[in-house]
């Protein structure tokens, strides 16, 4: 996987419009904490928005994850889905305030995330 992201890296490099800031690929492939996959579709995004590009160069490394954070979850995470085990109807939800009105009770972080693979 490493080997075929370096590719496209340097495709990416080489083919590069010369409206794209050099800098841009670290600055977003380099950023800890996300998938590259993830990574990718951002750098994907910058390509077509020199503003929004410019903005994220622009940033402190903090923002930086905080503005990948906001990002991905509005466009490239997949949806969150809860489930209820036992409570006033069990079942799946896709969101949150409606999951926790079936809620009897609500097991604390990684707890919770138990049923399901330890959080993963």
């Amino acid at each position: 996987m490493t080997d075929a992201v370096n590719n496209v890296a340097a495709a990416l490099r080489e083919s590069a419009p010369s409206h794209v800031d050099p800098a841009l690929y670290d600055a977003v492939m380099m950023t800890p904490g996300f998938t590259e996959e993830a990574l990718m579709a951002v750098l994907s995004f910058f390509f077509d928005s020199k503003s929004q590009e410019r903005g994220f160069l622009n940033m402190n490394d903090a923002h930086r994850v905080l503005w990948l954070r906001t990002w991905l979850a509005k466009h490239y995470y997949m949806k969150h889905y809860y489930v209820v085990f036992s409570g006033r109807k069990p079942g799946v939800y896709d969101n949150w305030p409606e999951c926790y009105q079936q809620c009897s009770y609500v097991l604390p972080g990684e707890e919770a995330m138990a049923p399901i693979g330890g959080g993963r």
